[in-house]
């Protein structure tokens, strides 16, 4: 007789990971921590997110305008939450806006699908060895980077609320407590 959670046959390694799937969903809603509907919509924001190779990053610049530059996405292609990072370098642009002002925008598009989302939240900054080679990925070696090089730090981004869109549809909510939209 094989064995069962729940519907879920716990006979295979995948059977396994879909398990533990079903219990953290189980945990989630019975904590009443997140929806049905948002733990949907997180996995359909991940998917986005995982099929990017590049993603908008949006600071706050000199004199109060937005300042939007491209960076890669490397370190987020097995992304399995919202909390994202980035390696970058400590003397960029950004990490200056970054200390000044933490408020983010993370705009990804998918080309193959047409998605879109859009992440508020808010950055901060890691340094360190550890933190650095946690992160690093073979693709930044292709940019010429060097995981050994002091100047390469590492962006965490927190979300708070999210802009989602398949076609004409839009979905907008928060994520993890308070809304910081513009």
């Amino acid at each position: 007789m094989q064995e069962v959670v729940g519907s879920i046959p716990i006979s295979s390694t995948r059977n396994i990971r879909l398990l533990s799937d079903y219990m953290k969903e189980y945990l989630l809603l019975s904590c009443g921590q997140v929806s049905r509907y948002d733990m949907r919509m997180q996995e359909s924001i991940l998917e986005i997110i995982r099929g990017c190779a590049t993603v908008e990053l949006a600071t706050n610049g000199e004199g109060g305008y937005p300042d939007v530059r491209t960076i890669l996405n490397a370190d987020n292609k097995d992304a399995t939450d919202l909390n994202l990072h980035f390696l970058t370098f400590a003397n960029s642009h950004k990490v200056a806006q970054i200390a000044a002002n933490p408020r983010a925008c993370l705009y990804y598009y998918n080309q193959t699908t047409h998605h879109v989302v859009r992440l508020y939240g808010i950055m901060s900054v890691i340094t360190g060895a550890e933190a650095r080679d946690r992160y690093w990925r073979n693709d930044w070696i292709h940019s010429g980077w060097k995981l050994e090089d002091p100047n390469i730090i590492v962006l965490a981004f927190e979300p708070k609320a999210y802009k989602f869109y398949i076609g004409n549809d839009e979905k907008t909510g928060k994520l993890g407590g308070q809304d910081v939209r513009p």
